[in-house]
């Protein structure tokens, strides 16, 4: 809850506890689902060293547990810090992981996430490779309204 009305410091030392907690019991999916959380918030507060790491711990322990609903979330929150961080080739494979993974777990909800994502770096890479607006001549767009006069 903290972490949706950011307060992340308090959303990340809330998670913390939670994740001793988890290890010291030993569940692996509440370790998981804590790392994944503090990849987020590492995320969203530009912490991305730590949000890498973290999201790269869940990713494992997913894998390990056969979690392949948890796994396709590290993967798409890989690709959204990798394309926060500026490293667009690596966020898509990650969501193009995700995505074949949703595909194969016949998951709608997930295939539409990493959908979404994946379009939403899709348009940020075209939107890269077209020259901005102000590279165009001048002397087109003002030409017809000469002609008018």
């Amino acid at each position: 809850m903290r972490r949706r009305t950011g307060e992340y410091p308090a959303a990340n030392q809330a998670l913390e506890q939670a994740l001793g907690i988890f290890r010291s019991i030993g569940d692996r999916l509440g370790q998981a689902n804590a790392l994944l959380h503090l990849g987020i918030v590492g995320r969203m507060t530009g912490d991305y060293l730590a949000a890498a790491q973290a999201l790269e711990q869940a990713l494992g322990i997913y894998r390990d547990l056969g979690d392949r609903g948890g796994e396709t979330a590290a993967l798409n929150e890989s690709g959204t810090l990798h394309r926060a961080s500026g490293d667009l080739a690596q966020a898509e494979r990650s969501h193009r992981q995700a995505l074949d993974l949703a595909r194969a777990m016949a998951s709608s909800w997930d295939e539409a996430h990493a959908l979404a994502e994946a379009s939403d770096l899709r348009a940020e890479l075209d939107a890269r490779s077209r020259p901005p607006p102000a590279t165009r001549p001048v002397s087109h767009s003002i030409a017809p309204l000469s002609r008018g006069s």
